[in-house]
């Protein structure tokens, strides 16, 4: 095991140094448009958003300054929140930043069914807490209409 889950199920933290091969995905498929967040505890690299059942494509956000055409890239501080929104009314991926718009995947999420929530650390000791930081009707209107 990577990983130590704590505070009920709401910290997660690697344990064991392995580089880019520990991701986690959802027990289930996601099967309806959803939202989750995350937010930074110190620094370092992961990846988060969505992936298909074996974590061999994603839809997904790295906080890194390398750039591909699979997954977008952002900058992070401790503290900030990142989220993430799989429309599949509109069949799309959203990411927010501390509640602000910065990107949509590059990929649709019919591409990928099932569709997997995922999350992967690099760095040894890094933490992430999931919560509801900002509220989804928070983010309604970036969901409606993300360039606005």
């Amino acid at each position: 095991m990577y990983y130590d889950v704590s505070n009920r199920g709401m910290n997660i933290k690697k344990i064991i140094q392995t580089g880019w091969d520990g991701p986690i995905l959802s027990s289930q498929p996601i099967t309806r448009s959803s939202y989750y967040q995350l937010k930074m505890i110190g620094e370092g690299n992961f990846v988060f958003g969505f992936s298909n059942h074996n974590a061999e494509q994603w839809i997904a956000m790295f906080n890194s300054i390398i750039s591909n055409s699979t997954y977008t890239t952002f900058t992070v501080q401790d503290g900030d929140v990142i989220g993430v929104v799989v429309d599949f009314e509109n069949d799309r991926v959203l990411f927010n930043q501390n509640g602000k718009f910065v990107s949509v995947g590059m990929q649709k999420p019919s591409s990928l069914a099932p569709l997997y929530a995922l999350i992967e650390i690099y760095y040894l000791h890094k933490e992430l807490a999931f919560g509801d930081f900002y509220k989804y009707h928070e983010l309604e209107p970036l969901i409606k209409n993300p360039h606005e």
